[in-house]
Order: structure tokens, then C-alpha cells, then sequence
């Protein structure tokens, strides 16, 4: 039997098929080509001869390139009587990650959260989940771009030993904690490294005040901060009050 083959051009713009019969000069491609291109053509220098009960192997390799279905029909042209074009059609569907990070009660796609006020000295932590949307698995390669008073766990730095891998439709959870050293404004960017095509960098924006308490001692009709009070002249066997007026001028409790 003689054979040679081709890939009938079913969507030109989109062939992701590549043929390789092990049998010719190279390994060739057919993406984007009108005619056919692969390594048995339309020549008769590649056709595979294939003996009484022999055989002849060939590879066919799907490589999508964008998020959806594929087809494409290969045909063996040959010099059998009544199967003289014999017909294989292929299909594939071109998958890939897609991240999203939730908090509870929010909308999905997080990209800013703020810790509010925290005590300087004392410290709060809010867990988000990184969800994969897609259809293939999402790997987080690096959580960077915080620094103090946030930090990050689990720790996900530029080495491969602690991605993070999620499987379609699975959740990774990580925490992060405000730990504020001053009464001031805080502010910083936690950047998610993934292999999501169009999400690359997935930022989330934190922010949180920290605050100290402050106290001030008040008496009416006097400046604040009192440190004395003179009660005057009082007979003996008698007793005078005064109320005195605590107040915090600070930012916590």
C-alpha cells in the first residue's frame, strides 16, 4: 500500500494540528497554510510504503493557542480500491486557568480591602481565597510587594518549592495580618504571580490606620489636661466634691 495524507483546511486561522509521520525531511506544520503541509505531501518522494500485514505509525499533536473548540479532518490518501481517501477527524478544546480571589460576603474579584483601625501593638488578620475559574490548573508562582506592617502566610516567594497549585474549580486560602507600630496610615499592594493569561499580576489593594489612645483630664470651665485642684477652705466636719471629666483625645481605645 502507498499512502500520503493531508489536513483538510477546516478554519485556516485557527489550525493548531501538526502531523508528524516520522518519515520525511522534518517535522513541518500546517498552521495557517491554505494547502497542506506535513511530513507525507502531496509528493511521491514521502509516501509511506507499507507491506502485506505491515504497519507505518504517525503522530497527530494538538496545541491550542486560545480558550476554544477546535476541528479539523486528516485524510490518508491511498491506493486501497474502495477507501482510497480515508478520513479522521479530530477535536480538541483549548483550556486554561483563571483566578479569581473572594472574601466572605463580597463580590468576587477582590482587589482592595482595608483593616480599618487597629490598636498600635495589637495585630488582625483577614483570610481571602484565591479560586481557579477555568478549565485547566491555575499556579500562583509568587505573592509579593508586602512589607510591614503586612505580612503574608503562607509565604509564596520567586522559588518554585511554594506555589500554589489550584486544580479547576478548586481554592487556596491565604491569610494576611495589619500589625500597625504607629498611630498613621498604612497602605500596600499584594501583587498574585499566576500563569491566568489575561491576569497575570492580580493586585489587591490593603490599607488600615493605626491608633493609640490619649488621655485628658477635664474640669468645667478650665483648660484640659487638669494635673491640680485646690479645694479651698473647708470647716472641719463638712465635705465639698468636684467632678472631674476623664476624656481619650486619641485615635483608640
Amino acid at each position: 500500500m502507498r499512502c500520503h495524507n493531508k489536513l483538510d483546511q477546516l478554519r485556516p486561522q485557527e489550525r493548531q494540528w501538526r502531523l508528524n509521520g516520522q518519515n520525511g525531511p522534518g517535522e513541518k506544520t500546517n498552521q495557517q497554510q491554505p494547502e497542506n503541509r506535513c511530513v507525507n505531501g502531496s509528493g511521491s518522494g514521502d509516501d509511506w510504503t507499507i507491506a502485506p500485514s505491515g504497519t507505518r505509525t504517525f503522530a497527530v499533536t494538538f496545541s491550542p493557542t486560545s480558550v476554544t473548540s477546535y476541528s479539523d479532518t486528516l485524510t490518508l490518501v491511498n491506493n486501497d480500491k474502495d477507501e482510497g481517501s480515508y478520513q479522521i477527524s479530530f477535536s480538541g478544546t483549548g483550556t486554561a486557568p483563571d483566578i479569581d480571589v473572594e472574601l466572605p460576603g463580597q463580590p468576587d474579584n477582590v482587589h482592595s480591602y482595608s483593616f480599618d483601625e487597629v490598636r498600635v501593638g495589637q495585630s488582625v488578620s483577614q483570610t481571602f481565597t484565591v479560586r481557579n475559574e477555568g478549565a485547566a490548573t491555575l499556579t500562583v508562582t509568587q505573592a509579593s510587594g508586602l512589607g510591614a506592617p503586612f505580612t503574608i502566610n503562607p509565604v509564596n516567594g520567586s522559588g518554585s518549592g511554594d506555589d500554589w497549585s489550584i486544580a479547576p474549580g478548586g481554592t487556596r486560602t491565604f491569610s494576611v495580618t495589619f500589625s500597625p507600630t504607629a498611630a498613621t496610615d498604612y497602605s500596600d499592594t499584594l501583587t498574585l504571580v499566576s500563569d491566568d493569561a489575561d491576569e497575570g499580576s492580580y493586585q489587591i489593594s490593603l490599607s488600615g490606620t493605626g491608633t493609640t489612645p490619649d488621655i485628658d483630664v477635664e474640669l468645667p470651665g478650665q483648660p484640659n489636661n487638669v494635673h491640680s485642684y485646690d479645694f479651698g477652705g473647708e470647716g472641719i466636719g463638712t465635705s465639698a466634691s468636684q467632678q472631674f471629666t476623664i476624656r481619650n483625645e486619641g485615635t483608640g481605645d
